[in-house]
């Protein structure tokens, strides 16, 4: 994201783990490897961070507090599971 407004740099790349539980193990081969296109909205309290996903997962929402860039709330993952829309809350925060 750039500092000023708050627009993506670039669109990122996603990686997903299906079996990852916490950190993929060192050398483990991502089970979908893609580009994905950035909306951002920001709002009086925080960013929306809206990823768009050609894959298993259609869309994530990241919520971004201005008080804490590091750790997204409230945050969303949009994907389909046997024909049927579904979504799971997920609260991702930056490790160093």
């Amino acid at each position: 994201m750039l500092r000023d407004g708050a627009a993506p740099a670039r669109n990122p790349t996603v990686l997903i783990y299906k079996a990852a539980h916490g950190k993929p193990n060192t050398g483990s081969k991502a089970d979908f490897n893609g580009v994905a296109h950035v909306n951002t909205y920001q709002g009086d309290r925080g960013l929306l961070y809206r990823v768009f996903v050609n894959g298993p997962i259609q869309c994530m929402d990241l919520v971004l507090p201005r008080d804490q860039a590091v750790h997204a709330v409230n945050s969303n993952l949009y994907y389909q599971a046997g024909g049927t829309k579904m979504v799971a809350t997920y609260n991702p925060k930056i490790v160093k």
